[in-house]
């Protein structure tokens, strides 16, 4: 999530993605079509954070893969991040500061993470 933050910092500097996006998603109005086309076409530099970000946690639960509950923790971070992601995508429409919404955002993904994490079966290594 702090890639994506990262590449929507850029976007937003270089030119106004992030205020494009939220006028954009606010007159179209709140469907995932919107949400997806605007996020692609206003924001490339912030899904390309989220996929580095994604791509670094893979390459540290495939590192770790060795320890006990790596897998665990590796899918149940995705997880969490893909749940605060989508929920995020909603939330940065409200009419809050930046600042909020990504705190807000950022605890969800963790929560979802804990969650999953505590409730996910531990597997044994061979």
């Amino acid at each position: 999530m702090a890639a994506a933050a990262a590449g929507a910092w850029l976007d937003e500097r270089h030119h106004l993605g992030f205020t494009n996006w939220r006028a954009a998603c606010r007159a179209s109005g709140l469907t995932l079509s919107s949400l997806l086309t605007f996020t692609v076409e206003l924001l490339p530099s912030a899904l390309i954070g989220a996929l580095a970000g994604g791509l670094a946690v893979q390459a540290a639960g495939f590192v770790l893969r060795h320890r006990p509950c790596a897998a665990e923790a590796s899918l149940s971070a995705h997880a969490g991040c893909l749940a605060g992601m989508a929920l995020g995508l909603w939330l940065c429409t409200l009419p809050l500061s930046v600042p909020i919404l990504l705190g807000v955002e950022a605890m969800l993904a963790v929560a979802c993470a804990a969650w999953l994490f505590r409730h996910s079966p531990k597997w044994k290594p061979a």
